[in-house]
């Protein structure tokens, strides 16, 4: 479970998650489904300096942002979702629910949008505390259940491994990687139990 952080983290998480986290993840149907790379040049300190540095350097457009996805399909056919400016995809119901099994589904756009948003929302705050690191990998397990008649996810399980250099201080890798999952703007918008078993290797 995720660690309660000092109120000074806490305030600027909440006034300052969408301008931090949108672009983080703004681009995750391009970076996961389209190997098309994008790295933001995130540039601040969250303590005290607000959206003033959360902005210097990073081409980052005024909120409220608003992002256009279009689903067309047949009566039989697969989904084929399209985005202004990105290459269009096909979806499919998952095997789960009498789908073919073998495309993108709904279910698993959302867990790769989980892992992608970490990703990047801990590539950024890395960045921002001078963390050297060398590999990360995320894992995404999302669980569907029917809970009062409805159902949606109730969990996602993260499973987190994180390599950094030698001599690197693993606690402060550690609130990083908790961090970023605090600042993921799509687990920040879910009802979802999110639960973290984040890994740090250093390297012999």
């Amino acid at each position: 479970m995720l660690q309660r952080y000092p109120p000074w983290w806490e305030h600027a998480i909440r006034k300052n998650t969408a301008i931090l986290s949108v672009v983080y993840c703004a681009d995750w149907l391009a970076t996961s489904v389209c190997n098309t790379p994008y790295e933001p040049h995130y540039v601040g300190d969250l303590r005290g300096t607000a959206q003033n540095n959360l902005k210097k350097g990073l081409n980052v457009q005024n909120l409220p942002h608003h992002y256009s996805v279009a689903a067309t399909s047949t009566s039989t056919g697969n989904v084929d979702l399209s985005s202004p400016g990105l290459a269009p995809i096909e979806s499919a119901a998952p095997a789960e629910f009498g789908g073919p099994g073998d495309l993108w589904s709904p279910e698993t756009l959302l867990a790769a949008a989980v892992a992608d948003c970490f990703i990047l929302s801990f590539r950024a705050i890395a960045r921002v505390s001078k963390l050297d690191w060398t590999s990360l990998s995320c894992d995404v397990e999302g669980i569907l259940d029917r809970v009062e008649k409805v159902t949606r996810f109730t969990e996602f399980n993260l499973r987190i491994v994180l390599d950094v250099p030698q001599g690197t201080d693993e606690q402060k890798s550690t609130r990083i990687l908790e961090k970023a999952e605090h600042s993921c703007l799509i687990t920040n918008s879910m009802t979802s139990k999110i639960n973290l078993d984040a890994e740090v290797r250093v390297a012999a």
